[in-house]
């Protein structure tokens, strides 16, 4: 379920935030990315100061997912995100006809396990000129 933002409802566009030293969060990035074509969607870092402009200062440690002033956490928002892809993965998108306390829990114990599911990369991913742009700040 999305939570209305009004802070800054003029801004027209679709930001995923990550946590930038979870390995898995990485891995989501750049699946994202390779699957991107129209360049519908931007990236940050939960960290970032578009994130506590759109969102809140608010220490979060969860995926967020704004959408034109739409916020998903969690399991909302990999779900709400994955629709914008050109996947075969984006038939995901109907998890959401699952109520978000059931899904939340998966997204919670895959969390809590991200370590040892999916380690962090020991090289970094070359990004394109293009890709670059989609990351903000």
């Amino acid at each position: 379920m999305a939570k209305k933002n009004n802070k800054m409802k003029d801004i027209d566009t679709r930001i995923f935030f990550y946590d930038g030293d979870c390995g898995m969060c990485n891995e989501y990035v750049v699946f994202m990315l390779n699957s991107n074509p129209k360049e519908s969607l931007k990236f940050a870092s939960l960290n970032s100061e578009i994130k506590k402009k759109l969102i809140g200062e608010t220490q979060i440690d969860s995926a967020i997912f704004y959408d034109n002033g739409d916020v998903y956490y969690k399991s909302s928002a990999i779900i709400n995100s994955i629709k914008y892809t050109n996947s075969f993965l984006r038939f995901l998108h109907y998890l959401k006809l699952i109520p978000s306390f059931i899904t939340d829990k998966f997204y919670d114990i895959i969390a809590a396990n991200r370590k040892l599911i999916l380690k962090k990369r020991n090289q970094c991913v070359m990004l394109t000129f293009e890709q670059k742009k989609l990351f903000l700040e």
